[in-house]
């Protein structure tokens, strides 16, 4: 399935600059989707919501704070360490994902 994004340009530049990009948004989304929410009261910024809390969940403002998290914890990094970065994170899915299905 293919969708359109839009981000911000400092963002987006960064992301092009990934090895592989679609791969990273694809991680990036199927670990955000996997997470399970805190209560309403609780919930951060990145967590997704259950569904009965869907009427309250504001997608385009968490969605920025998201991106400017990101952008921040980026921002003074090098290339390299972007890269090894988002390495780390995908290491910690594979994992993750490992000790779900028990592998």
């Amino acid at each position: 399935m293919e969708i359109t994004l839009t981000l911000p340009d400092h963002i987006g530049k960064q992301i092009q600059k990934l090895p592989n990009p679609n791969g990273f948004i694809s991680n990036l989304i199927k670990e955000a989707l996997q997470r399970k929410p805190l209560a309403s009261s609780e919930q951060s910024h990145n967590e997704i919501p259950q569904v009965d809390e869907m009427k309250d969940f504001k997608v385009m403002e968490w969605l920025r704070q998201v991106r400017e998290e990101h952008y921040e914890r980026l921002k003074d990094k090098t290339h390299e360490e972007q890269i090894a970065i988002h390495r780390e994170g995908a290491r910690r899915c594979q994992e993750r994902v490992k000790r779900e299905k028990g592998i």
